[in-house]
């Protein structure tokens, strides 16, 4: 089973990724995020908010019994559980292409472009005679 996603989906997260970037500049967020302590500020909430996911996924898994093998049971909690686990992991699929937005957003917020916009620094970033 192969354990990466396809060339497809990963063009589907990257489509998914433009849209949060294009959320994260017409909402107050861009405010935050402007600086780099606001950044690694927002990448750190994202961060509590995507491991309590992964430890609310986790619970799920044991409590079906997925991670010591599969054990009978009651169809109902079962679908219950599958439902849980599918649902966690939408939400955490989402908060993931979120907090990629922000850390790229972070990216371009922290090079200063101002020497290349004024075309200054010549080859390798040195002024050039």
């Amino acid at each position: 089973m192969k354990h990466e996603p396809t060339a497809l989906t990963m063009a589907g997260i990257y489509g998914l990724l433009q849209l949060e970037l294009e959320d994260i500049n017409t909402e107050d967020l861009k405010e935050e995020l402007t600086t780099t302590v606001g950044a690694l500020d927002k990448i750190g909430e994202m961060n509590r908010s995507i491991r309590e996911d992964l430890d609310n996924i986790t619970d799920s898994i044991i409590e079906v019994g997925i991670e010591d093998g599969y054990r009978e049971g009651d169809p109902e909690v079962i679908h219950k559980q599958f439902t849980d686990i599918y649902r966690i992991a939408l939400d955490l699929a989402g908060k993931a292409v979120r907090l990629a937005a922000v850390t790229r957003r972070g990216i371009i917020d922290s090079v200063d472009l101002g020497r290349i916009d004024r075309c200054e620094g010549g080859r390798n970033g040195k002024d050039t005679d």
